[in-house]
């Protein structure tokens, strides 16, 4: 393949550094564009989604205008575009922005990014994965000029609370894990009201991943479920923390069996950590002294949830409608192995 000559080829964990310079612009999608253009040479190569796709039509006009719509996650019919492409500027969502960033970082030249998705996943981080001629590749990518426009991210905005709501629930994760003698560090403390608010906080989260933040299990179980809510996801893993810190008692002699759940999760068994006699005692000690201080702060997260966005009827309802919640809840533990849930998987809670 062509293009594999000028991929800097890496299999290097995503570091993710964030600078100081990664400023987010609040401005309409044309003011954009123009402050864009202004700043650049040469072509404008302008990526979007099919979702994005009728909201960035109006760059097409522009004389210097080259326009792709990805159909799917592969970055490669990006580099098809002539070499007089001088700068990106990529609206849409993670995997639009991933492989405009992308493109960029091989072509050097300079990007621009305007999420559609007020959570900001696919704006920050040094490394990500991308799919290249079907095959996902972790690749190192540019850093991009951050536009966000209110409106084009209004019809997700929900998710983008869902995902604050999670955070503080990841922050929970990394404290209970804390006391099982797992270090996990912490997501930043990130809140907000307003739509700007909420895109601000959702992109300091975003900066604290990428430093090396736990993001906790919840942001594993959304990407397993794709096309259901993150309020689901909340308010299911919210529900089993408190069941499991109010009442949760090891089964002494029921031992999970590991091998039936690794197949049944599509992962190696080899990956799958199991915990000594010990280390099973231990944690069941920990759980023990440690339920009467880590049950209220569960509690008091769930309390807090903004009821008047997503009840917990609406999520019931999803649950019946949406078959398979709770098996992809029990196969979490093999999928995010250093989450709370393997810990509860372990004291044969899971099955």
């Amino acid at each position: 393949m062509q293009i594999a000559e000028r991929v800097p080829m890496t299999n290097a964990v995503e570091t993710g550094k964030a600078e100081d310079g990664d400023e987010l612009h609040f401005c309409s999608l044309a003011d954009a564009v123009a402050e864009f253009a202004a700043e650049t040479a040469g072509k404008i190569l302008f990526v979007s989604d099919g979702e994005t796709c009728p909201a960035l039509a109006f760059a097409a006009r522009l004389k210097r205008a080259i326009s792709v719509v990805l159909d799917g996650a592969d970055a490669l019919p990006l580099f098809s575009v002539p070499d007089t492409v001088g700068a990106v500027f990529a609206a849409g969502g993670e995997e639009a922005l991933l492989a405009a960033r992308f493109f960029a970082a091989v072509r050097r030249v300079p990007c621009a990014v305007a999420p559609s998705d007020g959570t900001c996943y696919g704006v920050f981080g040094d490394m990500g994965s991308v799919f290249l001629d079907g095959a996902p590749m972790n690749v190192p990518l540019s850093r991009a000029k951050i536009f966000c426009d209110v409106a084009l991210m209004a019809p997700r905005l929900d998710e983008a609370r869902a995902r604050l709501m999670l955070a503080r629930l990841a922050r929970f994760e990394a404290r209970a894990l804390s006391a099982f003698g797992f270090h996990r560090t912490q997501l930043c403390a990130a809140e907000g009201e307003t739509a700007e608010e909420i895109v601000r906080a959702n992109a300091a989260l975003c900066r604290s991943e990428a430093a090396g933040a736990w993001p906790g299990e919840g942001a594993a179980l959304v990407r397993l479920r794709p096309k259901l809510t993150a309020f689901c996801t909340f308010f299911e893993l919210s529900a089993l923390y408190t069941a499991f810190f109010g009442c949760g008692r090891p089964r002494k002699y029921a031992v999970p069996d590991y091998a039936a759940r690794a197949e049944r999760a599509g992962v190696g068994y080899g990956e799958v950590r199991i915990p000594t006699a010990e280390e099973y005692a231990r944690r069941a000690l920990i759980l023990e002294r440690r339920r009467s201080d880590l049950l209220p702060e569960v509690q008091a997260i769930v309390r807090g949830a903004p009821q008047k966005t997503r009840s917990v009827l609406t999520f019931l309802k999803e649950t019946r409608e949406n078959g398979g919640i709770s098996d992809a809840l029990r196969t979490l533990p093999e999928h995010c192995p250093d989450g709370l849930c393997a810990v509860i998987r372990d004291f044969g809670l899971m099955d």
